[in-house]
């Protein structure tokens, strides 16, 4: 495989590309993206203790552009950040530099027929998805939260996928709603992430309301850190965050740690 490739997308409403990056060798990490002319738009280097990263770069909307990648690979990618977002999605975008068949921007039906999918069995777009989390009705929509590793096919540090449906058959996917702590992208040792969680709807006054009537949703969920192969390592926190637009997610807070010594390591 080539250390740098390029492919060329067009952005229609999008305004803004988001890339989960992993380094390939020692040199620098850099994503790159240029108009149609050749000029470029914007330069984005992996910072240098990071293995992994994820990209969010701004692109001008209607516009072809090519994105080029240096040193790394990118193992998941879509645009994002348009009008309407929880109507039209995120748009999946195939930066692998081995799947020459595959178009870089497939539709989600070429998606689905492409591995013989049932279109109504919730998927992303690729790699692995676990266990469902924080499903709840909110605004008219139903909430689909799950984990996912955006950057293989297996168990991995764990990230929250998202996607929302109106009748539970056909789903929108959103953007990745959360991450894995910042020590996990630095240290290969250290494994974990977000872990399981859930989801209530609340008023203005974080009260519990039925979902049409809410204002936010208010989750909490489980952050886990390890030493690979050490459980006595194990460090779990319970923490929660507010959602008010159904897309993105304010700062966590921590709300409940390992008491004691006498508490299981993983006391969810």
């Amino acid at each position: 495989m080539s250390n740098t490739y390029s492919i060329s997308i067009e952005t229609g409403g999008y305004r803004q590309l988001d890339l989960f990056a992993e380094r390939c060798g020692e040199g620098n990490a850099v994503v790159t993206v240029a108009d149609g002319n050749g000029v470029a738009i914007a330069a984005h280097t992996m910072p240098i203790a990071e293995r992994r990263h994820h990209f969010s770069i701004a692109v001008p909307q209607k516009s072809t552009v090519t994105v080029a990648a240096s040193g790394l690979v990118v193992r998941f990618g879509y645009l994002s950040e348009c009008d309407d977002l929880l109507d039209n999605g995120v748009r999946y975008v195939n930066m692998n530099p081995n799947d020459t068949d595959w178009p870089a921007q497939p539709t989600l039906e070429q998606i689905y027929n492409r591995f013989g999918r049932s279109g109504a069995h919730f998927e992303p777009f690729a790699r692995w998805m676990n266990d469902p989390n924080g499903l709840c009705q909110f605004q008219g929509r139903y909430l689909l939260f799950f984990q996912l590793n955006p950057y293989g096919f297996g168990w991995d540090n764990m990230h929250w996928g998202h996607a929302v449906s109106r009748d539970l058959v056909h789903w929108t996917h959103l953007p990745v709603f959360l991450e894995p702590q910042p020590e996990l992208h630095t240290d290969e040792r250290i494994v974990g992430g977000v872990f399981s969680g859930s989801a209530v709807t609340v008023d203005e006054h974080d009260n519990p309301v039925a979902g049409n009537e809410a204002n936010a949703i208010r989750l909490y969920l489980t952050r886990h850190l390890e030493t690979r192969g050490d459980e006595s390592s194990v460090t779990e926190y319970q923490t929660t965050c507010l959602c008010e637009d159904g897309v993105h997610v304010r700062v966590e807070s921590p709300v409940a740690l390992r008491a004691n010594d006498d508490f299981g390591y993983d006391f969810r």
